[in-house]
């Protein structure tokens, strides 16, 4: 049986609404979290050349995406959100490869490495969300905590791939080069001890 033509506009309607919401909490999320995201991967660009900016995160995306000021924040303060930063590097000067890091994304990043080709410089940088336990590789599992669940935790994961810009690219190579970094940043989005 056909559906009529305004049914299915209507439901497209609705995806693109709810994509753009997405992409709005994304981008809400990346500018509250950008100075250690642009200085992380300064440092690393600066040391390794071209890659991507992994962020693995212990906790769904959903979850991830709620802000200090939106109403469910208490509730998902309690999780304890950590993030593991991590850049994947396309070049033999990388200390974590993009093949490596893709063994568990792979699937998700299509068009990955040709967004580093193009948008990986001291303007900008490529960004992979990586929101959930089961994407982490295993070096990042062993520094990652599962989420301070009541009971079993049923956040859904997700993965997203997005383009942020420096900003100011020596500023963000100061501040990271303050931070002494290793070859991962752990970030605690909650925990304030």
């Amino acid at each position: 049986e056909r559906v009529p033509a305004t049914a299915s506009s209507a439901s497209d309607d609705h995806a693109d609404d709810a994509l753009l919401q997405l992409q709005g909490r994304l981008h809400r999320w990346a500018v509250d979290q950008h100075q250690f995201f642009a200085g992380f991967s300064a440092v690393k660009f600066s040391q390794h050349g071209p890659g991507a900016l992994f962020v693995f995160a212990n906790c769904g995306l959903d979850d991830l995406l709620v802000a200090d000021e939106d109403p469910e924040s208490t509730a998902v303060r309690g999780l304890e959100r950590q993030l593991i930063l991590v850049w994947g590097g396309i070049t033999s000067k990388a200390g974590v490869t993009l093949a490596e890091l893709r063994t568990k994304v792979v699937c998700q990043t299509p068009g990955l490495k040709r967004s580093i080709e193009e948008g990986c410089d001291r303007e900008s940088f490529p960004v992979v969300v990586c929101a959930g336990m089961e994407y982490a590789t295993d070096d990042v599992a062993a520094g990652l905590r599962p989420p301070r669940a009541k009971g079993r935790y049923t956040g859904a994961g997700g993965v997203s791939v997005m383009s942020l810009q420096y900003g100011d690219f020596r500023a963000a190579l100061k501040f990271g080069l303050s931070l002494s970094l290793g070859d991962a940043l752990d970030l605690e989005v909650d925990r304030v001890d």
